[in-house]
């Protein structure tokens, strides 16, 4: 290109416009355009992008390579002045349309308004999801209602025939093949495109052209497709998607009845806000996008400086405060150095250096004696409690010295059935502890999950918990084996909290308000590379009891970990876009953030925080749930987090942890969500996440026997694994190459 157009100078293309009286032609100055794409061949065309002199308009030359396509083109200029003629000064942009033909070199050429990219390449739709994504939608039917209002049918509506681009929106193309309505029908689209009845030679209908662009919305807005299905199974499909979705489709494929027409449809749709105030509404939301860039940039320079001053202090912690999370990491490892290391795998500042990990301790080489009590805080002579183990019927009787094996693997296997009994204090009565809950030599972790009622906290961790313990792949990319710190506890949680979620699909009851507190769920999680194993343990708490002051949930004190989930319909800003308008459960939108969230912190701070110190020295993993909901929305700055098709090895992945957590920052702070943010602001780490237990925004149906149960067809955990891989990361948990987010030593 460069050899024949050295300096871009105007070429003329002469021609007679569609519309254009007979001989009359018109000049045409033509300036080409460069670089990859700018001229392509498809099926016997030949194409060259120019742009209008002066206007810049983006204008496509179509040529036949062979004569059986020099009479395709003078078909397409035909039907272009059928249309020209019938519309006149209404031509849509949404038709790529003959601007004039030039047939002074034998073989016609065509100068059509056309732009963009063809749909035919791309494997999924993803890059649609945006702000303009139903405007995408209403260009389709808007160009098939200006077809049909000239009284033709396309007849092969498929990605092959649409073209798009961010600045100009969606073209039809394909006019050489469409024929007057009543007329035999050409070649079709493919089978994921074809209507019932269409075959070629038929009878050309409208309403194939409305099933076809129904069909290519349905792939735009889901990636999904229909190849042979009929209406039924396509508003089956439909059903298992997102209400926006439904919104949009189901009046297109109705129930009984004839077909809408593609007029109706694109009426119904409507081309979204006007482009002005788009625009404005652009400018503001923008403005609003680049304050919380600002705030986030800020906040994460305030916390690198409190960590710097902190990892210069010389004084060492005093070991009961240690005992209650103001350490970080494990067994032996200081937290100042650790945040460093995890900044710069995250992408921020901060020098990323690596210390020999301390060798494995034996849990017999470690002193014991002297535990914290995760539920009561109780300072316990481990040792000296009473002894209890499972006698294989679920029931706990005393374990008698006689009844210890003798050898080290018998011993072993009782441990992982035996307790130890905390007598509790005047506000929580007494309870078991697993008796390996301090076996490893490094402090437990104690994560508590935060959040009100109807976050959807417990299906959030259940999700968790099935992944941590399933995805074997995810957790050798990060170095992890990961194992029940209570079987008795773990096989009754699996069985009543994570089958029933994940195996079932049922939606599980609110977590109940009980007398007794106690963690949910205990794992032993163990770093591949240095072998050393943490204990950690999940509180799952009812909101309504979070909210209590008083001293039986003095638990809230010994946790050194959290994960905050955020209920996109309780943020004013999410709401309105978030809420199944169909009856979906959750709480109401308000402008004060989580009560329960407000609640722990306000412990948090009387219990942990120095006077002197601005964040709390813990870490936390910030989550919006059900971010299903917000899927389709046309939240550009999330979108991209938002896809059903990702790469499953992305699973465990946290090089990009950093660049999800300034995302959803700014999508929070920028609509209306800014009292969410208190954790992210408080902790001295923090990272933010989208996630979704059922990966549906599809409303549980009951079943025979009125369980609810999410529909199968689009049900799934995403994202889920991430939050609770950064929170073991922070913790100091995760230590081999993959768990430093993909730096190396060199490249730190």
């Amino acid at each position: 290109m460069a050899a024949e157009f050295p300096e871009a100078w105007p070429e003329e293309f002469r021609g007679r416009g569609p519309g254009s009286s007979e001989g009359a032609e018109e000049s045409f100055r033509l300036v080409p355009e460069t670089g990859t794409g700018a001229r392509f061949t498809r099926g016997s065309f030949q194409f060259v992008r120019y742009r209008l002199h002066p206007t810049g308009k983006r204008v496509v030359v179509k040529s036949a390579l062979d004569e059986p396509s020099g009479g395709a083109l003078e078909r397409e200029y035909e039907n272009n002045r059928l249309v020209r003629r019938t519309l006149r000064h209404d031509m849509p942009h949404q038709l790529a349309h003959v601007i004039a033909r030039d047939a002074r070199r034998g073989a016609p050429r065509l100068l059509l308004s056309w732009h963009g990219e063809c749909l035919d390449g791309w494997t999924d739709p993803d890059r649609l999801h945006g702000p303009g994504l139903t405007d995408v939608v209403h260009d389709l039917f808007t160009a098939v209602d200006a077809l049909h209002t000239c009284g033709l049918v396309h007849g092969a509506i498929s990605p092959e025939h649409l073209w798009w681009s961010e600045g100009d929106g969606l073209q039809l193309s394909g006019l050489e093949g469409a024929v007057r309505v009543g007329d035999p029908l050409g070649p079709g689209p493919g089978p994921d495109w074809t209507p019932p009845g269409r075959r070629t030679g038929g009878r050309a209908l409208a309403e194939y052209d409305v099933h076809a662009a129904g069909l290519v919305a349905l792939w735009m807005l889901t990636g999904e497709t229909a190849p042979d299905a009929g209406r039924r199974e396509i508003r089956d499909l439909i059903l298992s998607h997102e209400t926006p979705v439904q919104e949009l489709l189901l009046p297109v494929f109705p129930s009984a009845g004839p077909l809408p027409s593609a007029q109706a449809i694109s009426t119904r749709i409507g081309p979204g806000v006007t482009l002005r105030f788009r625009r404005a509404l652009s400018v503001r939301h923008t403005a609003r996008l680049e304050d919380a860039a600002e705030a986030f940039t800020e906040l994460r320079r305030r916390q690198e400086h409190f960590r710097a001053r902190h990892a210069r202090t010389t004084s060492r912690t005093h070991p009961a405060t240690a005992r209650r999370g103001d350490t970080y990491g494990g067994a032996g490892e200081r937290r100042g150095g650790l945040w460093s290391r995890i900044t710069a795998a995250f992408g921020t500042s901060g020098t990323a250096t690596r210390t020999a990990p301390p060798p494995p301790v034996p849990p017999t080489a470690v002193s014991r004696s002297t535990v914290e009590c995760p539920v009561c805080l109780n300072e316990l002579d481990w040792d000296s409690l009473p002894r209890t183990h499972n006698n294989g019927s679920g029931s706990l009787v005393p374990l008698r010295p006689e009844s210890v094996p003798a050898d080290a693997e018998g011993r072993l296997r009782l441990e992982q059935h035996a307790y130890r009994t905390c007598p509790g204090n005047a506000a929580v009565q007494s309870h078991n502890l697993p008796e390996r809950y301090p076996a490893f030599g490094t402090e437990p972790v104690r994560v508590g999950v935060v959040g009100a009622t109807s976050t959807g906290k417990s299906h959030l961790l259940a999700a968790m918990i099935h992944q941590v313990t399933s995805d074997v792949d995810a957790m050798n990319r990060v170095g992890l084996q990961v194992q029940p710190l209570d079987l008795m506890q773990y096989s009754a949680y699996m069985s009543t909290i994570v089958h029933p979620l994940v195996q079932d699909r049922q939606q599980l009851e609110p977590t109940r308000v009980r007398a007794d507190l106690h963690f949910a769920i205990g794992l032993v999680v163990t770093d591949v590379r240095t072998r050393r194993s943490h204990t950690v343990v999940f509180f799952d708490i009812a909101g309504e009891r979070l909210q209590d002051t008083g001293p039986e949930t003095d638990f809230l004190s010994g946790l050194n970990a959290l994960l905050c989930v955020v209920d996109p319909n309780t943020v004013r800003g999410l709401a309105a876009f978030g809420r199944r308008e169909n009856g979906q459960s959750g709480g109401e939108p308000n402008d004060a953030g989580d009560p329960a969230v407000h609640t722990v912190f306000q412990r948090l701070r009387v219990h942990k925080a120095r006077p002197a110190d601005p964040f709390l020295r813990l870490p936390c993993a910030l989550v919006v749930g059900k971010s299903d909901l917000l899927r389709h929305r046309g939240f550009d700055e999330v979108e991209q987090w938002l896809s059903r098709r990702r790469d499953p090895r992305e699973t465990g992945d946290l090089t990009r942890v950093e660049e999800e957590s300034r995302d959803v920052y700014a999508m929070l702070a920028a609509r209306g969500g800014e009292q969410w943010l208190t954790p992210v602001k408080e902790c001295e780490d923090a990272t933010l996440h989208l996630a979704s237990a059922t990966g549906t925004a599809a409303l549980p149906v009951p079943d025979a026997d009125g369980v609810l149960r999410f529909p199968p067809e689009s049900f799934g955990q995403q994202r889920v694994l991430m939050p609770l891989l950064s929170l073991l990361a922070m913790k100091g948990v995760i230590t081999t190459d993959a768990g430093r987010f993909g730096r190396t030593e060199e490249g730190s």
